[in-house]
């Protein structure tokens, strides 16, 4: 595990990447508490959870924009003063300077006000903390680790959303002729600052991703935990193996989640989570497959803290199932490749589609499936097939091209 050294330039680095998009900064869509309450209409049982939908739309709907960012500057303040012990956590020394001497420099450079950049970085937890009465996420996505293809591991997600934070920007038209993939290009940095991170994964070939999990209904709420940092950067930063990741992330417990969470590193070897906000599950893949969608759970300890007789959880068990054995299929035919996973992450079983259109959407569901990628570490490239817009409908992902776009450390 990488030893990091406490951040420094933050202000530099805030003004240099607020400088980039100066005179184009705009605020996104989860930042603007119209689309706040647009979505907890659309997605009640998603975004409340085990609250009220009348309390929660009565609190957001008594709100304006303008207390937003001054929510959001409280809790950054909070926040900053609340990094725990050094001792047990040493990668966070110096995290409280940085992240709020970076706010500052990007607020300087783009030529806004500190308090929407604060914003920016905390809408999704602010938004949960009034709607549900607790923050992190709001993902609901699939997660998949292929240890084996002829391209080396596989690391896959399916995302799944509201259709509400979308509205006002068109989707983009699939490309007729996807030409050379784009290629971002990964400078190197300061010693002692980790590893560098582009795409899902790092330079090392760990890869990461977090979606939704089970609802957890039954898991009693503790006081609020606050945290400064995100877990999966600091994962992605100090870990070159999945025993590695497991580590920190089981130390870290109580600062992230509800979730599914995979990580898979360059030797095959991949870890599942399933998270509540206190407990978890993990299970090792030791180079074969691992599945997770939101929704639900597997594993027994877990589901207790569930209501495994809702639509959704229902809708997951038989999800999650259609992909096995997609996946079983093909492992006990040719094997594992690209297109099996793109057939598993976006069937269309007509209980519960991996593929989730808005006008085909099963009874009780509230999501559509707005797309999946690919992460294929060692040729540092990903894939995605996307949601597009065409003649003013729409087109989802399993209809269009895949996109690739790489990556290479300079």
């Amino acid at each position: 595990m990488r030893q990091l050294k406490p951040r420094e330039k933050g202000y530099e680095e805030g003004l240099a990447a607020g400088r980039a998009i100066a005179g184009k900064w705009r605020p996104g869509s989860t930042s603007r508490l119209e689309n706040w309450i647009l979505a907890t209409r659309e997605a009640p049982t998603i975004i409340c959870e085990g609250r009220d939908f009348a309390e929660a739309m009565g609190d957001l709907q008594r709100l304006h924009q303008e207390d937003l960012p001054v929510l959001a500057t409280n809790l950054h303040r909070r926040k900053m003063d609340a990094l725990p012990d050094f001792k047990i956590f040493p990668e966070l020394a110096g995290m409280d300077q940085y992240l709020d001497e970076q706010a500052k420099g990007f607020a300087a450079g783009a030529g806004i006000d500190v308090r929407e950049v604060l914003l920016g970085r905390y809408c999704e937890e602010i938004y949960l903390d009034i709607a549900r009465g607790y923050g992190q996420t709001m993902a609901h996505c699939s997660e998949f680790w292929f240890p084996d293809t002829p391209n080396g591991p596989l690391l896959g997600k399916g995302w799944d959303d509201a259709m509400s934070w979308y509205l006002d920007d068109p989707f983009p038209l699939p490309p007729a002729d996807p030409g050379e993939p784009p290629v971002d290009e990964i400078p190197p940095q300061d010693e002692g600052l980790g590893y560098r991170c582009g795409s899902a994964g790092n330079e090392v070939g760990l890869s990461i991703s977090i979606g939704g999990g089970a609802v957890y209904e039954y898991e009693k709420v503790r006081d609020e935990v606050l945290f400064p940092v995100p877990v999966n950067e600091l994962v992605l930063r100090t870990c070159a193996t999945v025993y590695e990741a497991a580590e920190m992330l089981i130390r870290y417990n109580g600062y992230w989640g509800p979730c599914n969470l995979v990580v898979g590193d360059a030797t095959c070897n991949g870890v599942l989570f399933e998270k509540s906000r206190y407990s978890y599950a993990l299970r090792m893949g030791s180079r074969n497959v691992l599945i997770a969608t939101y929704g639900g759970c597997e594993d027994a300890d877990m589901r207790v803290l569930c209501d495994t007789n809702t639509a959704l959880f229902k809708y997951y068990e038989r999800r999650l199932q259609v992909m096995k054995e997609i996946v079983a299929e093909a492992e006990a035919g040719g094997g594992l490749d690209l297109e099996v996973y793109w057939r598993a992450i976006l069937h269309h079983d007509e209980e519960a589609p991996g593929c989730t259109h808005l006008e085909t959407k099963p009874s009780g569901i509230e999501l559509v499936t707005f797309g999946a990628f690919a992460h294929l570490p060692r040729e540092q490239r990903s894939i995605s097939k996307t949601i597009a817009r065409v003649d003013g409908g729409l087109r989802y992902g399993c209809e269009v091209r895949a996109v690739e776009r790489r990556y290479r450390f300079l």
